[in-house]
């Protein structure tokens, strides 16, 4: 078994809306982006800094423009190039991901880092999956689980 001394952490937010519309957006011009052109949930890495709880809720500031109220509950996922929970991860440096809930916040969300944010219903998130994030389509599949809607 290979192991790993480095693993990038992040956080996304899982940015609800009458309990199942769930906030995402894409990123379509950033050569950077593992993913480009894939729906996406509001996050990003965790500076060396910051806890993950701070990280969020700078990256909820800069990508849309809200203050948020972290709800309780954290999904985590680890992925590294296709191993673990994750197969359709291509990432070469593993990656381990908090999600927070947020259900309240103060502020008009304003997509800052991505272009087409919107709050998507349960039908519409579904029918997305193939052109998610893997983080992504785990978070809200875990959610919609616990939900019981899935």
């Amino acid at each position: 078994m290979k192991h790993f001394h480095r693993v990038l952490p992040f956080v996304n937010a899982l940015v609800i809306w009458h309990t199942n519309h769930i906030l995402i957006g894409r990123t379509t011009s950033s050569p950077v982006k593992p993913y480009p052109r894939f729906w996406d949930l509001p996050g990003g890495k965790v500076s060396r800094e910051e806890q993950p709880d701070e990280a969020i809720m700078r990256e909820l500031r800069e990508e849309l423009g809200i203050e948020a109220v972290l709800g309780k509950g954290v999904f985590a996922s680890f992925h590294h190039n296709g191993f673990v929970r994750l197969p359709e991860c291509t990432n070469e440096v593993p990656g381990l991901g908090l999600c927070y809930l947020v259900k309240e916040w103060a502020g008009e969300i304003v997509g800052v880092e991505q272009e087409e944010v919107h709050f998507a219903d349960e039908f519409e998130l579904k029918s997305l999956y193939a052109t998610m994030t893997p983080w992504s389509a785990y978070f809200i599949r875990r959610y919609l689980y616990e939900l019981g809607t899935s």
